[in-house]
């Protein structure tokens, strides 16, 4: 089975609080996985824990988020060149660059309705035609 590259973008701000409240459209602005989770776990280096650059002599190991690795391979770090060839953590190509896979972007729009709902409306950019992606609401109450 081949592995499709997966970004995950991540909201950090607890939509329940910011719709429950709000009288007047809330427009936040998503984060790479790379940037949410270095923030979380206090990273020096800030790095995407699950993509990986060539790194030659690099041992198999296991990253910062548990995933095992092949040799060869390590974490991208956020500061790695953007022309970086980026692979799965068996070594698999992802056919995009470091710079692609952090270059994707996005805003999320609530808009109050007067029934108590919300409408919502995600705007996404650079990301690659025919990927997979996924998109996860985090909560910090």
């Amino acid at each position: 089975m081949r592995l499709l590259p997966f970004l995950l973008i991540t909201i950090s701000a607890s939509l329940g609080s910011v719709c429950a409240f709000a009288q007047n459209s809330t427009t936040l602005r998503f984060e790479t996985h790379a940037a949410f989770f270095s923030a979380e776990t206090a990273q020096t280096n800030p790095l995407d824990p699950q993509v990986f650059v060539r790194s030659e002599g690099s041992s198999a190991g296991r990253g910062p988020q548990g995933i095992e690795h092949v040799a060869n391979l390590r974490n991208a770090r956020v500061g790695d060149s953007s022309v970086m060839s980026i692979y799965s953590a068996s070594g698999e190509p992802l056919s995009m660059t470091l710079g692609e896979w952090l270059g994707a972007q996005g805003t999320l729009t609530l808009m109050p309705n007067s029934d108590g709902s919300e409408r919502i409306d995600v705007s996404l950019a650079g990301l690659r035609p025919g990927g997979k992606y996924s998109l996860f609401e985090n909560h910090f109450d």
